[in-house]
């Protein structure tokens, strides 16, 4: 769960920006969590725990643009 939060703390991070620049790219969470995937530790509750709010944030503001 605490992983999960992080993540979803990132994605919100992902939409601020510092001096006009973007704090953290969602490209770059992507990055982390596939070496993330890499590691030895369990996908359910590590990689995939952490792929969840960013594939639930891609999903919802895809489908407010297609309205």
């Amino acid at each position: 769960h605490f992983i999960y939060c992080i993540a979803e703390f990132l994605v919100m991070l992902s939409y601020d920006t510092l001096h006009s620049k973007q704090v953290i790219k969602i490209q770059d969470l992507i990055k982390h969590y596939d070496s993330l995937l890499a590691s030895r530790h369990e996908p359910e509750t590590h990689a995939l725990a952490a792929l969840e709010p960013v594939l639930y944030d891609f999903f919802s503001c895809s489908s407010y643009a297609n309205n």
